[in-house]
C-alpha cells in the first residue's frame, strides 16, 4: 500500500483508544534508506500538557517512530494509549 505525504498532512491522530493526541505535521525520511521512519506530531495542547512536554511560542511537536502507526485512513491511529506515548517519542535528528 503507498501513501502520499500530502494525504497524511493535517489528519487527526488518536491514540489506541481513540482519543485525540494532534494532526499529522511531517514525516522524518532516513537517507541512507529513503524510507520513512518517524511521524511528526502538533499536539493539542492538552496532550503536550499531560505528557508533561514544556509548551513553546508555537505548537508543540513530537516525533515517533512509523513503527507505532496502526492503521492511516480518515485518521491516524496509533498502538499506544497517549499515556503511553512518552516511551516512545524520538529525539528530533
Amino acid at each position: 500500500m503507498r501513501l502520499y505525504l500530502r494525504t497524511l498532512l493535517g489528519k487527526n491522530v488518536i491514540d489506541s483508544a481513540a482519543a485525540r493526541i494532534g494532526k499529522v505535521d511531517d514525516l522524518v525520511i532516513d537517507e541512507t534508506q529513503w524510507k520513512a521512519n518517524q511521524l511528526v506530531i502538533k499536539l493539542e495542547s492538552t496532550v503536550a500538557e499531560e505528557l508533561g512536554i514544556k509548551k513553546m511560542l508555537r505548537a508543540t511537536k513530537i516525533h515517533v517512530p512509523v513503527s507505532i502507526i496502526s492503521a492511516a485512513g480518515d485518521v491516524v491511529t496509533l498502538i499506544y494509549k497517549k499515556s503511553e506515548l512518552d516511551q516512545v517519542i524520538q529525539k528530533k535528528p
